[in-house]
């Protein structure tokens, strides 16, 4: 899906979202929290394969939070992890590098990524910041209206501390 067709989509289902327009971001590094909502509240998006290329785990943390790759692995019991390749997210997730978003998942058609939430989202009014599969916006929602859209398309979803 294009931003416009995520933004039509949520409000076809009466999701409430906000949304900011700026330039490309591909990092959490390039982006300008000035003039932002709930700025503490944006996430950086990890595209992750197992060794066999057979479980892919898409993992959402606060952007100022580091991913320990390892812990993850130990606790959620997967097989070795790496970042998933550009031709994998757009195979899977029909998007380019910088865009990964947990909305991306809509295009999941045979929903095979996992979805993990840090529980941190939780704090601070429950929001979560992404980009609407595209790099050029980052809107605003609550972490429970994002969980039931996921969770309602087919995906694993699960809020945890990471």
């Amino acid at each position: 899906m294009n931003k416009q067709e995520i933004y039509d989509w949520l409000e076809s289902r009466g999701v409430e979202f906000e949304s900011v327009e700026h330039a490309p971001v591909l990092d959490m590094s390039g982006l300008s929290f000035r003039d932002m909502p709930h700025a503490g509240c944006v996430a950086k998006n990890l595209f992750l394969h197992d060794d066999r290329r057979s479980a892919y785990y898409m993992i959402s943390i606060k952007g100022n939070k580091r991913f320990d790759i390892k812990d993850f692995r130990r606790r959620f019991g997967t097989r070795r992890l790496s970042f998933a390749d550009d031709c994998e997210l757009d195979a899977i997730l029909c998007v380019k590098p910088g865009s990964v978003s947990p909305l991306c998942l809509l295009d999941d058609t045979k929903c095979v990524v996992r979805l993990f939430i840090d529980r941190d989202f939780m704090d601070n009014g429950a929001y979560i910041g992404v980009h609407p599969c595209d790099n050029t916006a980052t809107l605003w929602l609550k972490v429970n209206d994002l969980i039931d859209v996921v969770a309602e398309h087919g995906n694993y979803v699960a809020l945890t501390d990471i």
